[in-house]
């Protein structure tokens, strides 16, 4: 067998979500206060598998890695309950709530037979206050929430991938999940032409998931998952949705905002901090008798990593929509990433190497579309308004 890896074919992960079922509940409890109540329950089993075929230069033939082709049954099951209480007092409205969890996963390294096991109760308060201001749809907000995020079975899989020898990769079946407490006040109005949502907020998630980078025996980088101390985000995000004409409208988004790492539980020098902000354009334009135009722009900054950072990506994509015969037909063209910028890049800086890793996707595609609706559609579209104007059943 040579030493080389001549070639990788990988077989594709086999996921399926069983079952999924929710039930809610609401009690009137007055003109304006009301009581809501529910139970969720998710239950989910995947097995990723992947297959490791090395060939042999004497023969031609492909035999299977053992050392790396490998599975990873799992199992997660969610059992959740909670509780809403929602009420309006003269200018001040309120909702206080808590969600509780009950969370088990389970899985099984297929060339060890070692069995992972992660079971954990959690509980989610959040509070949400408003005060209506003299204007008509102006308003303060007052916001509190406790947020999950649990790691997928993509990040627990302990799988060695090795598509590019000098750039491993490893899951990590000891992953918790991260919790994220926002904190958040909000000022809201209605003018005219302009719809302005305002919001400053603090986040602090603690046990962050992040990616780490390390260095083999032989030079080569391995990238892991972990979770570090924490990570914080204060900032100032704003809406605004502008209404010049008719036929020209855009909501233009704004977000501002500084992040900080500390993954000083792995490395003291694993510690990151910087500005960034995101910004999002999209408008629609009519153009009578011709077409609609819609434009979406977007960019975002640098995202911080406990060694390095993420480089900034920005793009445009385009449509234009043409409806034809009385309505009946749609021709449409779409093209994403129209000047072709949306590159990935990571620059990693250590005290012992640093890499920088760009990713080049097929991002700019054009597609042409054609839709064309036989007789009877709008009839049904109007017997659904009539259903749904006045019986909300």
């Amino acid at each position: 067998m040579p030493e080389k890896f001549q070639d990788q074919i990988y077989g594709r992960p086999q996921e399926a979500r069983l079952w999924v079922g929710q039930l809610d509940y609401t009690l009137p409890m007055g003109e304006k206060a009301t009581f809501e109540a529910g139970l969720k329950t998710s239950i989910a089993d995947d097995e990723p598998t992947q297959f490791f075929l090395q060939r042999d230069l004497s023969t031609g033939n492909y035999v299977e890695n053992d050392s790396i082709t490998n599975s990873f049954p799992f199992n997660e099951q969610v059992y959740a309950g909670y509780s809403i209480y929602k009420n309006t007092i003269g200018k001040i409205g309120f909702q206080v709530g808590a969600r509780g969890e009950w969370t088990n996963n389970q899985g099984v390294d297929g060339n060890s037979g070692t069995r992972y096991i992660n079971e954990y109760f959690d509980l989610f308060p959040s509070a949400y206050l408003t005060y209506a201001l003299s204007g008509e749809g102006e308003e303060i907000i007052l916001n509190y929430s406790r947020r999950i995020n649990r790691p997928s079975w993509g990040q627990f899989a302990p799988f060695y991938n090795a598509q590019d020898l000098l750039n491993t990769r490893f899951g990590n079946p000891g992953l918790r999940p991260e919790y994220t407490d926002s904190y958040e006040v909000g000022y809201n109005n209605n003018w005219r032409i302009l719809a302005l949502s305002s919001t400053i907020y603090h986040r602090r998630t603690s046990d962050a998931m992040t990616r780490i980078i390390g260095l083999l025996n032989n030079n080569a980088a391995v990238q892991l998952w972990e979770n570090v101390n924490f990570r914080r985000d204060t900032g100032l995000e704003l809406i605004n949705q502008l209404k010049f004409h008719s036929s020209w409208d855009a909501t233009l988004s704004g977000n501002f905002f500084y992040s900080e790492v500390n993954a000083r539980n792995l490395d003291h020098d694993f510690v990151n901090s910087s500005f960034s902000w995101t910004v999002n354009l999209l408008s629609n334009w009519i153009i009578p008798q011709i077409a609609t135009v819609q434009v979406m722009a977007d960019y975002r900054g640098p995202i911080i990593l406990p060694q390095g950072k993420i480089d900034p990506v920005y793009g445009v994509n385009l449509g234009v929509r043409k409806d034809m015969f009385n309505r009946r037909a749609t021709l449409s063209i779409n093209v994403s990433d129209v000047f072709n910028t949306r590159n990935f890049r990571i620059q990693t800086n250590d005290t012992r190497f640093s890499q920088t890793r760009s990713f080049y996707r097929e991002t700019r595609i054009a597609t042409l579309s054609f839709t064309y609706r036989f007789g009877g559609f709008y009839q049904r579209e109007e017997m659904k308004e009539e259903r749904y104007s006045d019986d909300p059943f």
